[in-house]
């Protein structure tokens, strides 16, 4: 059974809209293209935080790139999607973006950026489910992965904001405060990413 017979008793394929170039080093990962099967998920996910918290503040220059991965086809306009920005704050040559669907099991995007000097890459997740994110930057030897649950699809803006520093990824989560429902993805699944 695949989320979308959960949220709206619809199912459609997958799709991604992504640009970008093929990864790097850090990015090598992938087990084929992008939405294919991912056969590398860890066992504990919820393990991971949702942000590190020592972000504080995300003041790109400007928008380089916006992605998006899923489709809104099938999805209430009350679960909206959430965004991942990754801002280059210390001049990075390059970007690894490395996004795991945990409920299907995929990778719908594992892409390597050239983010300009003080530009960020937005990637808006569309549809409701839970992910980790692993952003990595081979010329510094770092990299951070951060859970995406579930619950963030709901009525709320949200984002996961990711900053590129010197030797160093900071990240935080922001969301609108407004009292709504969240979607309801693969219970089992959303269970082990809340831990």
């Amino acid at each position: 059974m695949n989320r979308r017979q959960v949220l709206a008793g619809l199912g459609s394929a997958l799709s991604v809209t992504a640009a970008g170039c093929p990864s790097g080093p850090l990015g090598s990962r992938s087990d084929g293209p992008a939405g294919e099967p991912a056969t590398d998920l860890p066992e504990t996910p919820g393990e991971y935080p949702m942000g590190t918290g020592d972000l504080d503040a995300f003041d790109p220059t400007e928008t380089y790139r916006t992605v998006e991965v899923g489709s809104r086809e099938g999805v209430p306009e009350a679960f909206r999607p959430h965004d991942v920005a990754v801002w280059n704050a210390a001049s990075h040559d390059e970007t690894v973006v490395d996004i795991h669907d945990y409920a299907t099991e995929t990778r719908p995007l594992d892409r390597s950026f050239a983010i300009p000097d003080d530009a960020a890459v937005r990637v808006s997740l569309l549809e409701p489910s839970p992910y980790l994110v692993t952003v990595g930057v081979p010329d510094a030897g770092a990299e951070q992965t951060l859970k995406v649950p579930c619950r963030f699809f709901d009525c709320n803006s949200s984002a996961t904001q990711v900053g590129l520093f010197d030797g160093e990824i900071r990240s935080t989560v922001w969301s609108t405060l407004a009292g709504c429902r969240s979607p309801t993805c693969l219970p089992e699944v959303e269970l082990s990413i809340r831990g």
